[in-house]
């Protein structure tokens, strides 16, 4: 369980320090969007560290990802409702099943 907890906190951490991820949440505030499930994983994967990471793990990472825009930017400007909130969910469930790694 001790493995489990770290593996959420540092990949939870590197979502919320990484630049890229952060330049992320400026530009969705800032052109008061929603980003997709493509948009996510595209953030993700552009880096060299991703781009060969499982299924499993990318998926995770969006939702991370997701979580953390919802929780800063759509929490103060209100871009998405709850149904697109959970119809983003289940898209970010069903791209990473399409990835091809």
């Amino acid at each position: 369980m001790k493995k489990a907890a770290e593996f959420i906190e540092y990949y939870r951490k590197e979502i919320e320090t990484a630049k890229r991820f952060n330049h992320l949440m400026k530009s969705s505030a800032d052109q008061r969007a929603q980003p997709s499930a493509k948009d996510l994983f595209e953030y993700i994967m552009n880096s060299l560290k991703y781009s060969f990471a499982g299924k499993q793990k990318l998926t995770f990472m969006a939702l991370l990802l997701f979580n953390r825009w919802n929780e800063e930017v759509n929490a103060k400007y209100q871009i998405s409702d709850p149904y697109k909130i959970n119809m983003t969910v289940e898209s970010i469930f069903y791209e990473g099943n399409q990835l091809g790694v």
